[in-house]
């Protein structure tokens, strides 16, 4: 039996995420595949409720910002209770922001699997753009500045942001360590090969897994659209917002939800209505009695966990034809639905069609969505591509 040695930090403003939900998962599909597991956690993670799981605790895995992990890990006596659980461990696993974990299993001789969700290893902010020529130090500045001001509203973390980019060169050098690097769509693989052309050898691409969700049996009575990206300038949230008020203003009888945190900022109308942020299972109820879910991301995201749960509740995602979410919706009625990035009027056509559809026209869509992204994602089909990842005797 393999021992997995998964080392999963956090950072404290971001605790749960999709790629930690798909983290959960993996761990969980793995112990139950003959793989003994061993997690290295900060004390804030959600880690797998399984008896066959190890967890050993480590505050300093938790760090307020990427940098201040990097630094913790560095830390001696960090390193000296990491090196000990990497020697009981024939595979270290890293699914997010554990760089400096690879060097020191390296350093053993260990197999090191890298997981990718997003774009740290070629970008500071972790994202690309469509626009994104071949970063630099100085497109990577240029484009963390922006970043920082439109997505957080402050200019003295952009600058200070800014200043540190360079220190993300050494995201790149660790990762090119790694023996495997998973990528979670066709689309980020791309990307990532052509900027990084050092690791294109080494790295795969397996789907996340979609695990059972329940679908609620009636949906609104009344058409309901919603976003759940708060106020994020990446999620899109300004183009929702416009489109929403588009079709308020042509009478179509429909409601906008808007999730996220308001600070009371925002006053709900009839029409569009601002809620703050709630647990997972609340979300995927709202998923599931929805009319359609919109997601207007103006980044390649690699594989956005919304569409996958608005579909497995049989919801119709409208999404930007970008990142890997055309893959998720391909041979759909989805992909009909994708619209052009940053075109708010693009997106209001697209849910004024939505709106048009019949309530049984909605169910049938639905039921077929349901089947097509379990067919794809489910657990079932995405395992033994997992299983494959860290079994295969090219690792």
């Amino acid at each position: 039996m393999e021992t997995i040695l998964t080392v999963l930090d956090a950072r404290k403003y971001k605790v749960f995420g999709g790629a930690e939900l798909a983290t959960k998962h993996i761990t969980n599909i793995l112990a139950k595949n003959g793989f003994k597991i061993i997690i290295a956690a900060c004390p804030l993670t959600v880690t797998p409720n399984n008896p066959n799981i190890e967890v050993v605790r480590i505050p300093k895995l938790c760090g307020s910002s990427k940098l201040h992990l990097w630094f913790n890990i560095l830390n001696t006596k960090v390193k000296n209770t990491l090196s000990s659980l990497i020697n009981k461990a024939d595979i270290v696993y890293i699914p997010r922001l554990a760089y400096p974990v690879i060097p020191l299993a390296k350093k053993q001789g260990k197999k090191v699997i890298l997981h990718l969700h997003d774009y740290q290893p070629i970008s500071f902010t972790a994202s690309m753009y469509p626009e994104d020529g071949t970063p630099s130090a100085l497109t990577d500045a240029k484009k963390t500045f922006k970043y920082e001001v439109l997505e957080h509203k402050s200019y003295a973390k952009a600058l200070a942001s800014t200043a540190l980019t360079p220190l993300n060169y050494l995201a790149r050098k660790w990762t090119a360590q790694a023996d495997k690097i998973i990528c979670v769509s066709r689309r980020q693989a791309e990307i990532i090969a052509r900027n990084m052309p050092e690791v294109r050898n080494k790295i795969i691409s397996v789907y996340n897994p979609l695990p059972p969700l329940t679908a609620e049996k009636t949906k609104y009575r009344k058409l309901t659209f919603t976003y759940t990206g708060g106020k994020s300038y990446v999620k899109g949230y300004k183009i929702a917002l416009s489109a929403a008020s588009k079709t308020a203003k042509k009478n179509v009888d429909a409601k906008f939800i808007f999730v996220g945190t308001w600070n009371g900022q925002k006053h709900s109308t009839s029409k569009i209505e601002f809620r703050s942020r709630m647990p997972y299972q609340k979300i995927i109820e709202l998923y599931s009695k929805s009319t359609s879910i919109i997601i207007p991301s103006i980044w390649e995201e690699p594989l956005p966990y919304t569409v996958l749960e608005a579909m497995a509740v049989g919801t119709i995602p409208i999404a930007s034809n970008i990142g890997g979410i055309p893959e998720i919706v391909k041979e759909t009625f989805a992909e009909k639905m994708l619209f052009k990035p940053k075109d708010a009027d693009s997106l209001a056509d697209r849910i004024e069609e939505a709106a048009s559809l019949s309530r049984e026209d909605l169910a049938d869509i639905g039921s077929k969505l349901r089947t097509a992204v379990y067919g794809k994602f489910g657990e079932n089909v995405v395992t033994p591509e997992i299983i494959k990842a860290f079994k295969d005797s090219h690792l």
